[in-house]
């Protein structure tokens, strides 16, 4: 989803050069003392400090690239799920809005604007329409939600790519008087797959994970308001701008028993669970811990945007007593 945390590689190269040296040496007369050989034990050490240095350059290296490969341990401790359900009963995301229903009483304008941001959105991702046509229940289930079924108001296709290069797929809810979009990936951004054009099936699970999830945007403008007013904690946070993408990944689910696994048969089409969270955990709790990677969801997203967004509007305008960290 929606913002993002990039990691970074640290090479470290330890080189020497010992540039040749030619010494022309005075002839000495006849009887003159030699020179002792103990006193050019310095070209004889060199190379020895040189092995020492480098092993020790070496040892510093192969110590801080450690430091860094496990900078999650030392810099962010609470990037971890088991922190979400420690420390507090979170009180504070109770009272949310209840979901609506799906909306039916759409006008014939409305269907045409659904139609309308269907067709965009099929224009700027041909795939959609590999197996898929306007009169599959999927292609109308979109149309509708476009048209104001999912949140009671218009929503649009964004032709622009969700921020960062890690995540499919975003959406932004209606703010401020302009319209709430989805937006999706044409090609993976990332990763072992990247550049890799999305299939037709991970193209409309997207779509119809976004249209269910822009459903929660009153909960989660409810939760994004308590946040800015100082009443959220990190965790609680995290954990309830999550327990709202939960909620739409099972409502996903659903759909796509409804409207993805109905088309096996008909034509020739991919089916994967994981695309549409049809194999998630049966509780929030257990679907949060699978996600321990400190740098990845949902730390990137919403432990960033708290820490560089919320905490510093929060201290500076309710001071730092009111930041519930």
């Amino acid at each position: 989803m929606r913002t993002r945390l990039q990691r970074r590689l640290l090479n470290c190269a330890v080189s020497g050069h010992n540039p040749a040296c030619l010494t022309t040496v005075p002839e000495q007369p006849i009887g003159a003392p030699q020179p002792d050989p103990s006193r050019s034990s310095g070209l004889r050490i060199r190379p020895l400090a040189v092995i020492i240095i480098g092993v020790i350059l070496l040892f510093f290296c192969a110590v801080l690239w450690l430091v860094i490969a496990s900078r999650t341990i030392f810099y962010f401790p609470r990037n971890r799920p088991e922190v979400l359900f420690t420390g507090n009963s979170f009180d504070s995301l109770t009272n949310l809005p209840e979901l609506s229903e799906l909306a039916t009483n759409l006008s014939a304008a409305d269907l045409a604007f659904g139609e309308e941001q269907m067709a965009k959105m099929a224009t700027d991702r041909p795939e959609f329409t590999r197996h898929i046509s306007k009169e599959d229940a999927i292609w109308q289930f979109c149309v509708r939600a476009f048209a104001g079924a999912a949140i009671g108001e218009h929503i649009v296709w964004n032709n622009a790519l969700p921020d960062g290069d890690k995540y499919r797929s975003d959406n932004l809810g209606p703010y401020e008087g302009s319209p709430g979009y989805i937006q999706i990936r044409k090609n993976f951004a990332s990763g072992e797959n990247r550049g890799r054009p999305l299939s037709c099936e991970e193209l409309w699970s997207c779509a119809v994970f976004e249209l269910e999830n822009i459903r929660n945007h009153k909960a989660y403008m409810v939760v994004y308001y308590r946040a800015l007013d100082g009443k959220l904690s990190r965790e609680e946070w995290i954990r309830g701008c999550t327990r709202l993408e939960y909620d739409a990944l099972n409502r996903t689910s659903q759909d796509f028993a409804n409207l993805w696994l109905p088309l096996i048969g008909t034509r020739h089409i991919t089916v994967h669970k994981s695309f549409w969270g049809a194999n998630i955990p049966g509780s929030y709790q257990g679907w949060i811990s699978l996600y321990r990677d400190p740098n990845s969801y949902p730390w990137d997203v919403y432990g960033t945007y708290y820490d560089r967004q919320v905490v510093p509007y929060v201290r500076s305008t309710k001071g730092f007593q009111r930041v519930a960290r």
